[in-house]
């Protein structure tokens, strides 16, 4: 069975002690590379946002703010090396 996005992404949470990471949808066309909008998944150990489509900098605003409620928790990310 092939392993999805998501479950890959959760492994590798845990796996790197990491407080949340970002999925980007790259499957469909218009998303991603080359263009200027995105969408996905903001991950984290107690909740997966799910971002619809919008624009990269809508996105990044999302990511920023999943940041912010980590922080308030008293939970600096870390960033894998």
């Amino acid at each position: 069975m092939l392993e999805t996005g998501g479950e890959k992404a959760g492994r590798r949470l845990e796996g790197e002690h990491l407080e949340g990471i970002v999925l980007n949808d790259v499957s469909r066309p218009g998303l991603g590379c080359g263009s200027e909008r995105s969408g996905g998944e903001i991950i984290t150990a107690g909740e997966t946002v799910v971002i619809e489509e919008m624009s990269k900098a809508e996105m990044a605003g999302r990511v920023l703010d999943a940041v912010v409620k980590l922080r308030s928790r008293g939970r600096a990310p870390k960033v894998p090396a």
